[in-house]
Order: structure tokens, then C-alpha cells, then sequence
């Protein structure tokens, strides 16, 4: 059974107020942004608002972190931010069907492109403001 990553989240710092929060609009405003999208970007983008990761954790990601006959991505010791990070994710049908056609070896797009593509809808809006709006 897959863990929730949110569950496993270490909260001792303090919230992270200074996080933008995508809100309803983001969202709209992203399903006209992603048939704009190469797959080298759509693919990053929709992991993150899907499932909570960070651009980093999927950017780091192999053809062997994926089992795509499970549907699943994991997040191995080593590539992930700390030991709590490491865990295996869900992924929806949508993002398999989409990683059964990826050329790997071409690579993820950059940060720097995915964060240019979103800022284009609104300026605070980040990958991980996904992830918080998961949280709230």
C-alpha cells in the first residue's frame, strides 16, 4: 500500500508561510497551459501537481524509478531530500500512459524551464505551490 508523503513530513521548523499556494485559479489557468507543454516538461508538471513531489525528486527520476505495470514512482535513499522523503508514489493513468511513450535518455526538462512556463501564469506560482495546495 502506498504511504502518503505529506504523512511522513517533519513540521518542527515551523509552517512555510512563505510559500505561495496555488489556488482554483492556478489550476484553470494551468489545463490551458499544458497542451503547450513538451512531454520533457508536462510529465515533471503533472507528478508534481498529482502527486506532491518536488522538481527535484522527479528530475533525478530513471526509467528503472518507474514501474510502469504498477503505476508507480519511487523516491530511493540518495535522491531524495532527506530519509523521509524516501518512498514509493502512486501515479495516475494519465502520467504511466505518458511515461510509456518517454525517451529517457533525453532527459527531464530544465527547473529553470518548468518554473519560466508557470511564472507565465502567475508570477508566485512554483511547482511546489501545488504541493502546499495538497496540504491545505
Amino acid at each position: 500500500m502506498a504511504m502518503n508523503p505529506f504523512d511522513t513530513a517533519d513540521y518542527s521548523a515551523g509552517e512555510a508561510d512563505h510559500i505561495y499556494t496555488a489556488a482554483e485559479k492556478d489550476y484553470r489557468d494551468l489545463l490551458g497551459l499544458l497542451p503547450k507543454l513538451l512531454d520533457r516538461q508536462l510529465i515533471p508538471v503533472l507528478i508534481q501537481v498529482y502527486c506532491g513531489t518536488r522538481i527535484s525528486e522527479v528530475r533525478k527520476r530513471n526509467r528503472e524509478d518507474f514501474d510502469l505495470e504498477l503505476g508507480t514512482m519511487q523516491i530511493a535513499l540518495g535522491t531524495a531530500k532527506n530519509k523521509a522523503s524516501v518512498r514509493t508514489i502512486p501515479l495516475p493513468p494519465k502520467v504511466v500512459a505518458l511515461l510509456n511513450q518517454f525517451p529517457f535518455e533525453k532527459g527531464w526538462g530544465t527547473a529553470s524551464q518548468i518554473n519560466l512556463r508557470l511564472k507565465s501564469l502567475n508570477p508566485y506560482l512554483t511547482p511546489i505551490a501545488f504541493a502546499m495546495a495538497l496540504q491545505t
